[in-house]
């Protein structure tokens, strides 16, 4: 059985949002200081393929992409921050992240592709490593949310002094935000807050969610 249900349109900060998951997401962005823009610009990939990511956030030089689940492997619960080594091997080949790796190399910035509800989520990050230890494509598979040196930013478990994340293959500017989590203390507390508010976000009958 086929089925043809679609997601409704949600309005949040003048922006209409294809779904209710993104308009939460949205929420979140602005709970924790995080600017954002929607579906800013499509691409056409290296391979010919058309795609246009969810969000942009500058402050972070990055790409997010929002997915309410991943259609490859049944009954995989997200609230477990532990996958076992076959689970995650199979997820690597999946078509979503075989897409996010081409978003990436094909033009300047990382991509976080964020998958289910704010609080009950996993993110995957895909970006460069040029370091003296490693010399190309970098993965977190669970990167975390964290406010690190004053910055909210994604902790994606840099754990060498000599790493770095770059923005491009080329030897592109050192995006240091995301070697914060790495070299000082970080805090989740106001982004638990975050997604708190965003997961309780209502938008029905025209209500506003109030970010606080």
């Amino acid at each position: 059985m086929s089925y043809h249900a679609q997601a409704i349109d949600t309005v949040y900060k003048e922006y209409r949002f294809r779904s209710r998951l993104e308009a939460r997401w949205a929420v979140f962005f602005d709970a924790v200081g995080l600017p954002f823009d929607y579906e800013k610009e499509g691409f056409v990939l290296d391979d010919g393929t058309k795609y246009l990511p969810d969000f942009w956030l500058p402050s972070l030089n990055m790409w997010a992409e929002i997915k309410s689940e991943i259609n490859i492997i049944e009954s995989i619960s997200l609230d477990s921050c532990l996958f076992s080594a076959s689970v995650i091997q199979h997820l690597r080949s999946c078509e979503l992240f075989q897409l996010m790796r081409r978003f990436r190399n094909s033009q300047q910035w990382p991509v976080a592709c964020i998958i289910g509800q704010p609080g009950k989520h996993r993110i995957w990050f895909f970006g460069w490593d040029l370091s003296n230890t490693s010399g190309g494509e970098f993965e977190d598979d669970n990167a975390l949310w964290c406010i690190a040196n004053g910055q909210v930013t994604l902790d994606v478990h840099i754990k060498s002094p000599d790493r770095e994340i770059y923005s491009d293959s080329l030897y592109g500017p050192v995006l240091e935000h995301f070697t914060y989590a790495r070299d000082h203390r970080y805090i989740v507390g106001p982004i638990e807050d975050a997604l708190k508010q965003a997961r309780q976000a209502r938008f029905e009958h025209g209500e506003k969610p109030e970010v606080r």
